[in-house]
């Protein structure tokens, strides 16, 4: 019994739906270069061809693998190919060598031209003979400096101490008078005067928990810093409200302080490691972060935007809060000697302006940190929600809102968009006036209530936000090039070797993550990668041939991370269903305004397991064709015939050419396909193959699928699926 399904389809077109049944994604070869120069420039020239068509060639290979990894052996033997099918391979072909042009572009204007490179474990790499061979091994050394390598923390010394960054005034912002209410009470104490952040009091006097805190303690107990460096540290900035001095007794807990350099390579960054800390208190409440997802679901009329963005300076170290919170973050005791200026030794002591104590020179003191430290668990609930009551609410659609990812957000002209990461507000809308508009009173917010604005962009039509390139001018969100470039050496070195570490691969795919987030169809090609990551944890392992397989299919398909905000609703909606003994889908012409409705508003989806909603009144009053009907020949599984009509049915409609450059609603009534279309990636085997032909379809065709669920007695595709009619 083969595990794979076929079917002998019937396709049954309307209208403008005159479609072929597809036997093969070619995948046709670019020409070499036909001479070879003899210049150095013109030498170097062909050679970058060269890269570019061989990497266009390898591209095109790994969509052409996704394609093929729900098809059956048998329809792969005929050589046959679909007319359509070549015209838009010829057309992708095309835009992939531009998409690799500029990729090796930016990875050229990266390293530099004759560098000699290295691997990511530093061996040579010099099995290539032109220079973009060479780029590989510099890009891979400078990507392991600059991610995977840990940073090193620096010993804080009293020569050195000065180059400690801190503000240099006092500005800030009180915690709890500017959290908003719903979010103030997690910082409050409760009836019996317990934080309420803090961990129940019958699970802290727990002996396993007890054991359990005196582990972390006893670990956690050191400073990266000399004593005098860090009587000399507290005594600059002890007069700026940072830090208050408690007797060692008061603390809670201990945290360890240490300073790791700056990207500018010139000053420390204080960093307390505060695992003792969070180890009494509970989660932080989910947050919602504006990362590329979101971006990807917005949509412009016209394309074409503006984007400006403002960024607060130390962030973290301007919100002020409670000494009695502080208690739970403080650094190791310091004799106060050390701490105290000549003149206050002269005088036999000091007052701290915080606690309101009075310390003698030979006091043993314990500094407390009064504002939010950056390795504190709730320290990213905190900043979101204090910028949430400063920052001036869009008037377009908010990126920080928790919104389903399969709904688009459409922006109307002279609307803005705008998301909060942390302490850099980004916006971007059709007219530029009304963006820095929008900014201008961002930043006198912020000013006014104590955060001051550091480094702010102009209003312009392309600029780096969140990690990814607003193109305005083309109306897109792109993963960096340069990014990409340095990303596709460490994953392609790391897809070579035999042995590889756990944590350094997790970094990887972490990063991956981030740029497929764009496009979530991309997810798929992750499987056995994920598995593998969960088998050998952090340390040494020997790497699986299906985990270097999707580490150089993703590599290859980075040059596809990027969200088109352009999309419009395709002016046809796609049903499918599935049966133990066959398959059926079928279509039917939606307006625009309620196609513009079905994908943006979530009050016309239908939760899973609601039968009665918004969308099956919709559905009821449509007139359904038939697309496609069939009979499986093998035996499977119920879910993955149901992935394989779903991916029928965005075959057959997005190959007509009506749904090109556009946003696709796909209906099915199976939760477990909704929920892996929607996720872009299943951990099931048998369903992996058909989203990854899923994948394929959405690169080849250019369209953006959006999956909704809808109950069975509503799915107008259960008769084809079992061969009847179309109920009337």
């Amino acid at each position: 019994m083969h595990n794979h399904s076929s079917s002998h389809d019937t396709v049954a077109a309307a209208g403008p739906l005159e479609v072929k049944e597809k036997q093969l994604f070619p995948c046709p070869s670019l020409k070499a270069v036909e001479a070879k120069p003899r210049t150095g420039r013109a030498r170097q020239r062909a050679a970058l061809r060269t890269h570019v068509r061989g990497a266009a060639n390898r591209t095109i290979a790994h969509v052409n693998e996704l394609s093929a990894a729900a098809c059956e052996s048998r329809e792969f033997s005929s050589r046959k190919v679909d007319p359509s099918v070549a015209a838009i391979f010829a057309s992708l072909h095309g835009d992939i060598e531009r998409r690799e042009n500029a990729l090796a572009r930016a990875g050229r204007e990266w390293v530099g031209h004759g560098n000699r490179g290295k691997s990511l474990d530093g061996a040579r790499t010099g099995s290539g003979s032109t220079a973009l061979g060479e780029l590989c091994g510099d890009g891979a050394e400078q990507y392991t400096r600059s991610i995977l390598k840990r940073v090193q923390p620096v010993l804080l010394t009293k020569s050195n101490v000065a180059s400690v960054a801190e503000p240099t005034d006092e500005r800030c912002v009180d915690l709890l008078a500017a959290l908003p209410a719903q979010a103030r009470g997690l910082f409050e104490k409760d009836s019996s005067g317990r934080f309420r952040f803090l961990l129940s009091e019958d699970f802290s006097r727990d002996e396993s928990f007890q054991r359990h805190l005196a582990q972390v303690d006893s670990k956690w107990r050191w400073n990266g810093a000399s004593r005098g460096a860090m009587g000399e540290y507290f005594k600059t900035f002890r007069s700026r409200g940072f830090w208050a001095f408690v007797r060692p007794d008061e603390a809670k807990c201990f945290n360890s302080l240490f300073f790791i350099p700056k990207k500018n390579g010139k000053s420390l960054r204080k960093i307390m490691a505060c695992v003792p800390a969070n180890a009494r208190m509970v989660n932080s409440p989910p947050v919602q972060l504006p990362g590329p997802w979101e971006g990807a679901r917005v949509r412009v009329r016209g394309k074409r935007f503006w984007v400006g963005d403002v960024d607060v300076q130390s962030m973290f170290t301007r919100i002020r809060i409670p000494l009695e919170i502080g208690l739970y973050f403080c650094a190791l005791p310091i004799r106060a000697k050390l701490v105290m200026t000549p003149s206050e030794i002269a005088a036999g002591g000091f007052t701290c302006p915080i606690s309101h104590q009075h310390f003698s020179p030979s006091d043993i003191v314990a500094p407390a940190y009064c504002r939010v430290p950056m390795g504190w668990s709730l320290a990213v609930f905190a900043a979101l929600n204090v910028m949430s009551t400063i920052v001036p609410p869009p008037s377009g659609p908010s990126l920080n809102l928790p919104a389903q990812e399969t709904h688009t957000l459409p922006v109307d002209d002279g609307d803005v968009v705008a998301g909060t990461f942390i302490d850099n507000v980004y916006a971007f809308g059709t007219e530029a006036g009304a963006v820095q508009t929008y900014l201008d009173t961002a930043r006198q917010r912020l000013d006014q209530a104590g955060l001051v604005v550091g480094e702010t962009h102009a209003v312009a039509r392309s600029a780096k936000e969140v990690g990814m390139i607003f193109d305005g001018a083309q109306g897109k969100i792109r993963y960096p090039p340069e990014k990409a470039w340095v990303l596709r050496i460490a994953a392609e070195h790391l897809a070579r070797h035999r042995r590889v570490r756990g944590d350094t691969l997790r970094q990887v795919v972490g990063h991956f993550t981030w740029a497929f987030g764009l496009r979530r169809c991309l997810f798929s090609v992750f499987g056995a990668t994920y598995r593998f990551l969960d088998t050998v944890g952090d340390g040494w392992g020997w790497l699986w041939p299906t985990v270097a397989r999707e580490l150089n299919s993703a590599a290859r398909l980075l040059i596809f991370a990027e969200a088109d905000l352009g999309r419009v609703p395709a002016d046809f909606c796609v049903c499918t269903d599935a049966s133990l003994s066959g398959g059926g889908a079928v279509y039917t012409p939606v307006s625009p305004g309620d196609a513009q409705a079905l994908c943006a508003d979530p009050l016309l989806e239908n939760p899973v397991g609601v039968r009665d909603g918004p969308l099956c009144v919709w559905i009821e009053k449509q007139n359904w064709k038939l697309l496609a009907k069939n009979r499986w020949r093998y035996h499977e599984h119920i879910n993955a015939l149901e992935a394989r009509a779903f991916v029928k049915g965005v075959d057959l409609l997005g190959r007509a050419g009506v749904a090109r450059g556009s946003d696709l609603l796909v209906l099915t009534d199976s939760s477990v396909v909704f929920g892996a279309v929607r996720k872009g990636r299943s951990s099931k085997i048998s369903l992996r193959p058909h989203l990854r032909r899923l994948a394929a379809l959405q690169l080849l065709l250019d369209v953006r699928v959006l999956p909704r669920w809808i109950p069975t007695d509503k799915n107008a595709a259960d008769a084809p699926s079992r061969g009847r009619h179309i109920a009337t």
